[in-house]
């Protein structure tokens, strides 16, 4: 039985855990989904789904003393008991996949492999990460996501060296990983794409361009930049659809442009990949990503994809879309031009295929079961 661990419900994690679980149980694994009591779970499930309560954490006779408890890379006892559990039910792990690098414990004697994020994983790029979290200026805020952050870089890296394996979601990722000495294969998370997105359509007339995010406000999502290199095109030829909550100030930014755009406020997952089937290209300016399942549902719904020239998203765009320079507005402004100056209804059919090949769940199945197998000969 392989065991999906599904310990906190964060959006990728989510979703890395859901898609493992049912993916590999379509290819025939006996598969058991372990989350905690109350979980939403996003549908229906098609496995065997285990309710764990994890212990509390140790009682800290001082706050300081939690503080400092974050940075500490000694595993609790969530594993071993969890194994206790299913072992008492009657059932006999084979191996775990692990969602995150603290759930990884050396007290179970069952191979266990860990989903690898964060890249790249230097203590320097996890460091940089604690402004998006808490600011800059001096705090109780800062002072607790400086710990967790160098907490979690510990953590991630005794998980890579002493987990069966890493299932890392880049490329990048892997290679920064492997030249530890660790274990590790590019695993690139996949998730169910709906038929019905996948419906090639032609199009005439402007060019439809497409941004989303739950803030469009938000410095880390680029919307703002995407603006800015809109202003800088010449072709008129295209409209713009924006996705997510937006202030005043930024519509007013957004309505200065000289072609048609639209605002369609907050939507469900199902409306905005819905919407998605009616546009031609996705612009993407993020740069803080780990993964970046919204693009994997953009190529799904066959658009073609504009992103910044990094890990992971040089990964998943491929052949499907264009990749800018991150930062100077140029980069960004020519090549969405280059863009829309080449899109044909062809260009579809490239990012569908593209997405069913690379990240469909059947493709994650099957980058897990190799994975695991690797492991397993090599040992």
């Amino acid at each position: 039985m392989i065991v999906v661990a599904w310990l906190y419900n964060t959006n990728g994690m989510a979703s890395w855990c859901w898609e493992a679980a049912h993916g590999l149980a379509e290819a025939g694994e006996d598969v058991l989904l372990v989350c905690r009591p109350g979980q939403e779970l996003p549908g229906r499930p098609a496995v065997q789904v285990l309710t764990f309560e994890p212990p509390p954490e140790l009682s800290a006779s001082t706050k300081m003393h939690a503080l400092l408890g974050s940075i500490s890379t000694r595993p609790g006892p969530f594993l071993p008991l969890l194994h206790a559990t299913i072992v008492k039910s009657g059932r006999i792990p084979r191996v775990y996949l692990l969602n995150q690098s603290d759930l990884i414990s050396t007290d179970v004697a069952v191979p266990q492999f860990v989903a690898g994020w964060a890249n790249p994983p230097t203590l320097a790029a996890y460091l940089r990460s604690i402004g998006s979290h808490a600011g800059w200026w001096p705090s109780k805020a800062l002072v607790r996501s400086a710990l967790n952050c160098i907490g979690w870089y510990r953590k991630d890296w005794r998980a890579y060296r002493r987990s069966s394996g890493v299932l890392a979601v880049s490329r990048g990722l892997a290679q920064s990983i492997a030249r530890q000495g660790c274990r590790v294969a590019v695993v690139h998370p996949g998730t169910a794409l709906s038929p019905a997105a996948m419906d090639e359509r032609t199009s005439t007339g402007p060019v439809r361009l497409m941004a989303a995010a739950l803030n469009l406000d938000d410095p880390r999502k680029g919307i703002r930049l995407i603006l800015r290199a809109l202003k800088r095109i010449t072709t008129r030829n295209v409209t713009l659809t924006l996705v997510g909550q937006a202030s005043e100030r930024l519509r007013e930014q957004a309505k200065r442009l000289p072609f048609e755009v639209s605002f369609t406020g907050a939507l469900t997952r199902s409306a905005v990949t819905d919407l998605m089937t009616r546009h031609d290209i996705f612009l993407f300016a993020s740069r803080l990503d780990d993964w970046g399942y919204v693009l994997v549902e953009a190529l799904a719904a066959g658009l073609w994809v504009i992103a910044p020239n990094q890990s992971p998203f040089d990964d998943i765009v491929g052949e499907a879309g264009d990749l800018f320079t991150p930062g100077p507005v140029q980069s960004l402004a020519a090549c969405i031009e280059r863009a829309v100056a080449h899109w044909q209804p062809n260009c579809r059919t490239t990012a569908v295929n593209r997405a069913r090949s690379h990240f469909s769940r059947q493709a994650f199945a099957a980058q897990l079961c190799k994975a695991m197998s690797s492991a397993s000969c090599e040992n």
